[in-house]
């Protein structure tokens, strides 16, 4: 099961489904370990609450960009959350917590369809909730999760804006696609936006940069650019949206906000953990 490192990318989520089931039944879970494809060490993102849990994007209280693969997340799941199935992994040898996939030797196949680059892997954690608004994350071009558009946009503004915030290891240009997936935004239509450039993913945060974009998008086209049911499901925060676009709180003081919460889940998962940097 390659799982993409983000808690909303619902493969996780059908895992722990399968272990409940196991146990319900007293069979054996066996999970053959796989990479985590933007690595071991990074984690951001908000921790939902455990009454807002339950539903494949947000199955375990855990966040967004857990840092962890496939089968540590079996053992805290099996642990922490009292599946407490007969579980069995299988890691893999010489993997490295550091390693981006690219640095794995391996080549890359799409874990789903729209899955299609590592860049669109390290963007979508941060920058996925954008996929709640009425707009195109680019599904069904050679890049989806790296562009974000809508007809009404204005590509070379919004890049610009979002250039003038000096976002270290990012940068942004202006684009045109045409988005081609059945039942997502705009197909068929040309969309003007903004295509995202990773630079330095040691320095990158697609976290800030998908709450400045989400803000930028209600300022620019408040008429045109809405909220659809599910934002704050996915961001893990039932309060985002009244605290980013409401009351119009800096992305920085969020981000700070979900301090706390982080640190007392990297201590969590040490136990869990199978490889080393």
């Amino acid at each position: 099961m390659q799982d993409i490192g983000t808690r909303f990318y619902t493969y996780i989520g059908t895992l722990s489904l399968c272990m409940q089931a196991a146990r319900e039944n007293d069979l054996q879970v066996i999970v053959l370990d796989r990479p985590n494809p933007i690595g071991g060490i990074k984690i951001g993102g908000a921790i939902p609450s455990a009454a807002d849990c339950g539903d494949l994007v947000s199955i375990h209280p855990i966040p967004t960009c857990h840092g962890m693969t496939v089968g540590e997340l079996a053992g805290l799941f099996n642990d922490q959350f009292g599946i407490g199935c007969r579980l069995s992994v299988i890691p893999m040898k010489n993997w490295k917590r550091a390693w981006y996939f690219d640095e794995t030797g391996q080549k890359w196949v799409n874990p789903s369809p729209n899955m299609k680059t590592l860049e669109g892997a390290f963007l979508y954690p941060g920058i996925g909730i954008c996929e709640t608004l009425n707009l195109s994350v680019a599904r069904g071009t050679d890049h989806p999760f790296e562009m974000y558009g809508a007809p009404c946009m204005d590509g070379s503004r919004i890049s610009e804006e979002m250039s003038h915030l000096g976002l270290p290891g990012l940068e942004f240009f202006p684009v045109d696609f045409i988005p081609t997936a059945s039942g997502h935004p705009f197909r068929g239509q040309v969309c003007h936006g903004v295509r995202i450039e990773v630079t330095d993913r040691s320095i990158a945060d697609p976290f800030r940069a998908g709450l400045h974009l989400v803000q930028l998008f209600q300022r620019l086209y408040p008429g045109q650019i809405q909220w659809r049911k599910g934002f704050d499901a996915l961001a893990g925060d039932r309060t985002l949206w009244r605290r980013l676009i409401t009351e119009q709180e800096d992305p920085a003081s969020i981000l700070a906000g979900w301090e706390k919460p982080l640190e007392q889940f990297r201590e969590v998962r040490k136990k869990y953990l199978l490889y080393s940097e």
